[in-house]
């Protein structure tokens, strides 16, 4: 909730609760703002039994939310600005670009996509629903991206439903965006959790 009007809880709380989860690493995701090095240093300083690191959800002009992996320069992203432009950039500085819930507001997805992909689908996440699903894996399949699954957790109860599972550990954004690419991870889903949400809802 530091910097993301869609989020509840505070920095401390999502990094407690993914500890208590059992989570290894964790990426702060602020829309269209990445946080300064010295506050996640400090916090991750506070809590050494788990890696933090920086990422970025950025929302294009066309209304399209991008998760932007391996990219630590700060300034490059910024709300609205062309979904192009910022694939571009992404590509220009070795980052990971991944579209995240697809279908989640239209029924559409970028047609830009055809022309240039995005690296990676995220095809699970608290806010893909049953329905799209679908749809987001075979967006997947049909550009030829890999597939990820991710909390989008804006409250520390949806904390690690989905996740990915690295085949070997990452010391730095720029290791996460080399393992995305390599695809050298797979997708984790907390069924009995995911259950239980499901039930409640």
């Amino acid at each position: 909730n530091r910097y993301s009007p869609c989020g509840r809880s505070s920095p401390e709380e999502m990094v407690e609760r993914a500890i208590e989860v059992g989570l290894e690493g964790l990426v702060f995701t602020e829309h269209n703002i990445l946080w300064p090095a010295e506050e996640l240093e400090a916090l991750q300083a506070r809590y050494p039994a788990i890696r933090l690191l920086r990422g970025i959800e950025v929302v294009s002009a066309e209304g399209d939310d991008y998760l932007v992996y391996g990219i630590t320069q700060e300034g490059l992203f910024a709300a609205h600005m062309d979904a192009l432009e910022l694939i571009r950039r992404v590509r220009a500085r070795d980052g990971v670009v991944v579209l995240a819930h697809p279908y989640r507001y239209r029924p559409e997805v970028p047609a830009l996509l055809d022309q240039h992909p995005v690296d990676g689908i995220e095809i699970y996440s608290n806010n893909i629903l049953n329905y799209a699903h679908p749809r987001a894996r075979a967006l997947c399949e049909k550009l030829g991206c890999f597939a990820t699954a991710a909390s989008d957790a804006h409250v520390v109860d949806t904390l690690g439903l989905y996740a990915l599972r690295l085949n070997d550990p990452v010391r730095d954004e720029r290791e996460l965006a080399q393992a995305l690419r390599r695809r050298a991870f797979v997708l984790h889903i907390d069924d009995a959790r995911v259950a239980a949400k499901n039930a409640e809802i």
